[in-house]
């Protein structure tokens, strides 16, 4: 029978998803999966990108650290590799540990390794603890973090900047609170290239006059 939160009428994580102890088996992609599964596939590695990407960036901005886009994303992806090799989700840059390395004073790359070795060993020895975790404790950690990474000054700027890029920010934006969240990343690129191939096609001549002093 269900017990601890699940009992209380929470909804936990095994409602979502139920992790299992020890280490998944090696399960190669289904090719005959490939034409329903490509679209969401690369929704999710835009989404990817650009959250590992935003994290980075806002937390580079009170580091000072400099940020190697290229490294990122070629890590981000050999990860995906071995994640869907053993069922594993899309893997991304993590929005809540990352804040939370930051706000802890984490000065060195040994505190995502602790982290990472951290979360196997509960993965490998504890899964059926995990089950139990109350997803509205989860949302709220989450809801916390993410609001300490909005950067209030740069959203402004950004949309200051431009028509165009203040069209952008708000068509992905209401896109995201409206409907399905691949459909919204697809809708903002769209929108992005096409407004910036409008600014790429018009000519700008600027005139030059030297003078000396």
């Amino acid at each position: 029978g269900a017990s601890g939160p699940a009992r209380r009428g929470l909804q936990v994580a095994s409602d979502i998803s139920e992790i299992s102890s020890g280490f998944p088996p090696l399960t190669p992609p289904s090719v005959e999966l490939w034409p329903e599964l490509l679209p969401l596939a690369i929704a999710c590695a835009v989404i990817s990108l650009i959250e590992s990407s935003s994290v980075a960036r806002a937390i580079a901005g009170r580091t000072g650290d400099v940020i190697d886009s290229s490294r990122e994303f070629f890590g981000q992806g050999m990860a995906n590799l071995a994640a869907g090799l053993f069922s594993g989700y899309p893997v991304s840059g993590s929005l809540g540990r990352s804040a939370l390395n930051e706000q802890s004073g984490a000065q060195t790359r040994w505190s995502s390794v602790m982290s990472g070795v951290v979360l196997f060993a509960l993965v490998m020895f504890a899964g059926s603890a995990i089950n139990h975790t109350p997803i509205a404790s989860l949302a709220g950690i989450l809801f916390v973090i993410a609001f300490d990474l909005v950067d209030t000054k740069r959203i402004l700027q950004a949309v200051r900047a431009s028509g165009a890029d203040a069209v952008a920010f708000m068509v992905t934006l209401i896109g995201t609170c409206s409907i399905r969240l691949d459909l919204a990343i697809y809708l903002g690129i769209s929108m992005s290239l096409v407004l910036h191939l409008r600014r790429a096609r018009m000519l700008v001549i600027r005139e030059l006059v030297l003078t000396s002093e």
